[in-house]
């Protein structure tokens, strides 16, 4: 018994056929994950609510810090209303909220003064305010008291002084002033003092 085989050009048609066959796959929509996806903050949460700080001794710049915290992931963007504070973070642009994850942020003050910094949403929207005040450097310590004794009818008033040194080298200094009386037979007395410290 003997079995036909294909003939020659059958046989190219075939292979010419599946050679201009095209696959088609199917279509793949990638996107970003639900955690990674970012939404337009209606509010952000501002910590703490007024940022209060002191330049340090000797220096001429300081720091202002707080934290914001947002419910959604989030860009947001700082607006600055006074040259004397800076923001280095400005040139890489929007600022970053992750969903309930704190963000710090640092500004820096370069002389004392005091104002606002407005937090807007990727919509140009203003969500939040954040007041600061940056006061000078300490010079001086200071305290004072006043005293009364009801036993014996005698009041006191002391106040006292110190210089902050600039550096550790510096001589610390400090002088006081104490003055009493005698409620019942009205004899006053004081004393002032003054101390250096190297």
């Amino acid at each position: 018994m003997f079995r036909l085989l294909p003939s020659l050009p059958a046989v190219l048609s075939c292979c010419l056929s599946l050679a201009g066959a095209q696959a088609t796959a199917p279509s793949i929509r990638v996107g970003l994950p639900p955690e990674l996806q970012v939404s337009v903050a209606q509010e952000v949460t501002v910590q703490p609510r007024r940022v209060e700080t002191r330049l340090g001794t000797g220096r001429l710049t300081g720091p202002v810090t707080f934290s914001l915290l947002s419910a959604v992931n989030t860009e947001v963007t700082l607006e600055l209303g006074d040259a004397r504070l800076v923001n280095p973070g400005a040139a890489s642009g929007p600022l970053k909220l992750r969903k309930h994850v704190e963000q710090t942020v640092v500004l820096v003050a370069t002389a004392p003064h005091s104002g606002t910094v407005r937090i807007r949403n990727s919509a140009g929207q203003v969500i939040a305010v954040v007041p600061y005040v940056v006061a000078p450097e300490k010079t001086l310590n200071q305290s004072a008291s006043l005293n009364y004794s009801p036993f014996t009818g005698r009041a006191g008033v002391s106040y006292s002084v110190s210089g902050v040194p600039l550096s550790p080298l510096d001589p610390r200094w400090s002088a006081g002033l104490n003055l009493g009386v005698d409620t019942r037979t009205g004899a006053v007395n004081g004393s002032v003092n003054l101390s250096v410290n190297w």
